[in-house]
């Protein structure tokens, strides 16, 4: 049930800016198989992992997908872009009938862009731009940082756009960031790489399923939206290399873990090159077979990013239909971490489970 995956969390916990440097952010470690939990900071990361383990990062980039426009009326109309191909899609506040436009300003009246929309399901709007181009080029030169509504930033959009970008963010479309990324600087990258750790990218595009939280009491009755996903042959070579080596394969965040069960082969044990959409939905009892160690953050009660990390903390020492998200390891350590006053969420603090 939904309802056992619910806690309360003190909003001030909410963290509104990351840390500074990345790396100092406070580091809760849970050892799932010995049920412990130990506190350190991001920079200690190396001394609870196993030699020669191989992290997993996605490498999506965030794309400034918020635009503002107007109504010919006047009133004011919040786009945010889901999709730019193969069809235009987007969320619209407040939304608008089919055969109503928008306009879009830029630097120059003549230059504005407008679109139209032509239908819509559920929240989600399809647009048809009748003047102008509504492109790539475009968002970056007049969209903002999609940042979750919990945070209330009021920095530079050039600040904001660094901060919720992961530094090694290549490509993709992605409408919200892969947050336990944030985390890793350039330099403590490199500082992980010269202890004998080796890095993976996969490429999952963040879609609008983050925002959804679980509204059905009953959780198998939750649908996730589809994401695109791209796991290339090199990683494929490189991740299947590990496990015939015995090396422990980390998993950088829920996108990362989604990804890499989406394409893992239970015919042979193996995670063959693979492009495709995913909407699996982990929850517990699960057992994961394609990755042994979870960097995440902490997450928003009643998602389904809380489920599929309450279901790798419980697997593999409770195989059993899980009961309640407080009187769990996961559930302790939540309770640990607001007890502590370590800051949640997006911009907040991490956790490695072991």
């Amino acid at each position: 049930m939904t309802k056992n995956f619910n806690y309360f969390l003190p909003p001030r916990l909410i963290a509104q800016k990351p840390a500074q440097p990345a790396n100092s952010a406070r580091l809760m470690v849970l050892d799932r198989h010995r049920q412990k939990i130990s506190q350190a900071y991001f920079y200690d990361l190396a001394k609870f992992l196993p030699h020669r383990a191989v992290f997993v990062f996605n490498k999506t980039r965030v794309q400034p997908v918020r635009l503002f426009g107007y109504k010919p009326s006047g009133g004011k109309v919040e786009i945010f872009i889901l999709h730019l191909s193969p069809h235009l899609t987007a969320w619209l506040h407040p939304g608008l009938k089919p055969g109503q436009t928008v306009i879009i300003p830029t630097n120059s009246q003549k230059n504005n862009v407008i679109v139209r929309v032509n239908h819509h399901q559920e929240k989600e709007f399809t647009l048809e731009v009748v003047k102008g181009n509504l492109d790539l080029q475009f968002l970056h030169q007049y969209g903002h940082t999609p940042l979750p509504p919990y945070i209330h930033s009021s920095e530079k959009e050039s600040l904001l756009r660094r901060w919720y970008q992961p530094v090694f963010a290549k490509e993709g479309f992605s409408v919200a960031s892969p947050t336990a990324s944030l985390h890793f600087t350039p330099h403590f990258l490199e500082e992980l790489k010269k202890k004998g750790f080796s890095f993976a990218f996969v490429r999952l595009d963040v879609g609008r399923g983050t925002f959804e939280p679980v509204r059905r009491e009953k959780i198998k009755e939750h649908q996730m939206h589809s994401e695109l996903f791209t796991l290339s042959k090199r990683t494929a070579q490189l991740l299947n290399q590990a496990k015939k080596k015995k090396q422990p394969i980390i998993a950088v965040g829920t996108t990362v873990a989604r990804t890499l069960e989406s394409s893992y082969s239970y015919k042979d044990g193996f995670i063959p090159q693979k492009r495709a959409t995913t909407d699996l939905f982990i929850y517990p009892p699960y057992q994961f077979r394609s990755f042994d160690i979870l960097i995440t953050n902490f997450h928003l009660p009643r998602s389904t990013l809380l489920m599929l990390v309450s279901a790798f903390v419980s697997w593999p020492n409770t195989p059993t239909p899980f009961t309640i998200f407080s009187q769990s390891l996961l559930g302790k350590a939540y309770q640990l971490a607001i007890q502590e006053k370590y800051r949640f969420y997006s911009f907040g603090d991490a956790m490695l489970i072991l």
